[in-house]
């Protein structure tokens, strides 16, 4: 490799896995040589990358995460001077890593991986779940090349899909034309977390609390307890069309709007293999458009 060296790389996967013995198993290497290559770094660059803490195990320094940070943005730069070789060679070749909330893995990428490893079949992609603002931040860090994520988006840059909205649903009927309230009744609301986090940042300081709603991890967690008549629940409603029930549906107040996004720190610096799945979801948007509830 032009760029990279064989510490960095190890370093990278040290401070991802948190461990030596899983870096030694997964690159097939000793642990003494792991530690050797963690060592030359530091002395190579005169600062400590690690410490131990008894409780903790294996931590970045202050100082580590900085560089972890910017090996990461060497490993993508050298991904993608190579795919751009490779490119120029008629060889369309690579990994691609997406992160992307699970609804929108099924509700997207579903649509269009399956075409899209077909006429590339040299290229990988993953996909890494998990909520939004966990999302954001592995954009931001170079651990993902773009992302799929609903507003907000922070400081990345994004090109929308299509619009979403937070609603209510209960198994039985709402008082007509009288929206759900998120101020009042909060002890009988079931949300999950990432709903939380974008009513947060959708209301600001006028955001209720929900410290007595009942907070869970994915949104079809929040369908079956209201189906099971556990409370009201509040989540989007792309969430909710994507999973067959018969609850009943009102709008929420104040109201929350959305926007689905492809995000990155910048698509101007995407690899090649990773700008052509961009570009396939975002050329596609109208008819994920039409496909999607």
């Amino acid at each position: 490799m032009i760029m990279m060296n064989n510490n960095l790389r190890v370093f990278i996967n040290v401070a991802e896995s948190g461990s030596f013995t899983a870096t030694a198993n997964e690159l097939y290497i000793s642990q003494p040589a792991v530690s050797r290559a963690i060592k030359a770094l530091e002395d190579e660059l005169k600062v400590k990358l690690f410490f131990r803490d008894k409780r903790n195990g294996l931590i970045l320094t202050d100082v580590g995460q900085k560089i972890l940070l910017l090996a990461r943005q060497m490993a993508a730069l050298e991904n993608r001077m190579y795919q751009t070789a490779f490119l120029e060679n008629n060889l369309q070749s690579g990994t691609v890593k997406i992160a992307a909330r699970p609804v929108l893995t099924s509700a997207i990428l579903s649509q269009v991986l399956g075409s899209f490893r077909k006429e590339y079949p040299n290229i990988s992609v993953e996909i890494i779940e998990g909520e939004s603002m966990e999302l954001n931040r592995m954009i931001e860090e170079h651990q993902v090349d773009f992302g799929l994520t609903f507003s907000p988006f922070g400081e990345l840059e994004h090109k929308p899909l299509r619009n979403d909205q937070t609603i209510a649903i209960s198994n039985t009927p709402f008082e007509t034309g009288k929206p759900v309230n998120l101020e009042e009744n909060h002890e009988n609301y079931i949300l999950c977390q990432s709903a939380v986090e974008t009513i947060r940042a959708s209301l600001g300081s006028k955001c209720p609390g929900f410290a007595h709603s009942t907070v869970v991890k994915q949104p079809e967690t929040v369908i079956k307890l209201v189906e099971g008549c556990c409370g009201i629940g509040i989540l989007s409603e792309l969430a909710f069309l994507l999973n067959d029930n018969n609850l009943y549906v009102n709008t929420v107040s104040p109201e929350v709007d959305l926007e689905v996004a492809v995000t990155a720190v910048s698509f101007e610096e995407l690899s090649p293999a990773a700008k052509l799945m961009a570009d396939t979801i975002i050329e596609q948007g109208e008819r994920i458009r039409k496909i999607m509830p």
